[in-house]
């Protein structure tokens, strides 16, 4: 099994455009669906649909790499990655211990602005569930998680998880999702926002442990959350 590199950075606002514009739309697409496992990614290629040169595409592909959302091929060729039922288990028993951390290091130190940014969230998360639109509910999913992290204060654990729901993205698109368990993630979600503005840790621990408890349930979400 390929181990889990350290995670670098994704590119952010100080690296150039076309770096930053190559890695977010091939992110999108593998993350979306549009890429699926063992995809061949053609550097030109991806040069020519982007109208950029091929040094940050080049780039963008590192990045990816590193991340674990491509691997290399046959003939060194990058392909989307695919995740191993091994992988899946490791990738869900790092999610539980950070995120339940994150957790209750959020319920201490997260403000008001944090917990509104939630929120605001949820509400774009609701719409989109409203919509049957699954990509943006996931990539609010996303967002959500993440924003845990980013309250609790925790920079490595929030760069962490980004990459660890990467994974989990991978394996929700071989699962397929339901809209009715979608309906119920939002709901915990809603009830992690309430026990986070308790600013108890206790509570906030045990209502996000009981919202990953949930993945593991046998339904059509597995893996999201």
């Amino acid at each position: 099994m390929r181990g889990i590199r350290p995670q670098a950075q994704p590119p952010g606002p100080d690296r150039p455009p076309a770096v930053v514009r190559a890695y977010s739309e091939l992110r999108r697409k593998i993350l979306h669906g549009e890429l699926r496992a063992g995809t061949t990614i053609s550097e030109a290629d991806t040069a020519t649909v982007l109208g950029v040169s091929r040094t940050p595409v080049r780039e963008a592909l590192r990045e990816l790499l590193n991340e674990g959302l491509l691997e290399e091929g046959r003939r060194r060729q990058v392909v989307v990655a695919s995740l191993s039922a091994e992988l899946n288990r490791e990738v869900r028993l790092m999610r539980t211990a950070l995120e339940r951390l994150a957790a209750r290091e959020a319920a201490v130190h997260a403000t008001e602005s944090d917990l509104d940014q939630l929120r605001l969230v949820m509400i774009r998360t609701r719409r989109a569930l409203a919509a049957e639109d699954t990509n943006t509910f996931l990539d609010c999913d996303d967002e959500f998680h993440l924003g845990i992290a980013r309250a609790a204060g925790l920079a490595i654990v929030e760069d962490t998880v980004r990459r660890l729901r990467g994974y989990t993205r991978l394996a929700g698109l071989t699962a397929g999702w339901s809209s009715v368990h979608l309906a119920s993630s939002a709901d915990e979600h809603d009830a992690i926002v309430d026990a986070l503005e308790t600013h108890d840790p206790d509570i906030a621990e045990h209502a996000l442990a009981q919202h990953l408890a949930s993945l593991t349930s046998p339904s059509p979400k597995a893996g999201q959350g």
